[in-house]
């Protein structure tokens, strides 16, 4: 599946998808998961703002980019792992990794 469009629908197919993770034949959204709890295992101790600044972040370009992949594949496409990617950080964000 090629992204069809804007230079920018690659950005947000890149993005959206994790890296097109999300093109997994098989449990694309557990394996982005899997790759977001480890990825913001090592990042999130970061400090309370920073870390909320982050989150913050993710989740305006996981919107921005998986409205663009609807636009291009269909409604909830299995290739937008972000919201998963996203659901992730938000649970990380302020729980202590020990």
């Amino acid at each position: 599946m090629n992204p069809r469009g804007q230079s920018g629908d690659r950005i947000a197919v890149g993005f959206g998808s994790l890296a097109y993770v999300g093109f997994f034949p098989m449990a694309p959204a557990t394996l982005a998961s899997a790759i977001a709890t480890g990825v913001f295992a090592a990042v999130m101790p970061l400090s309370g703002p920073v870390s909320a600044a982050l989150v913050g972040a993710l989740f305006l370009a996981g919107v921005w980019s998986c409205e663009r992949i609807e636009r291009l594949y269909g409604r909830d496409p299995s290739a937008a792992v972000m919201d998963e990617v996203c659901g992730m950080a938000i649970t990380l964000a302020w729980v202590p990794i020990t």
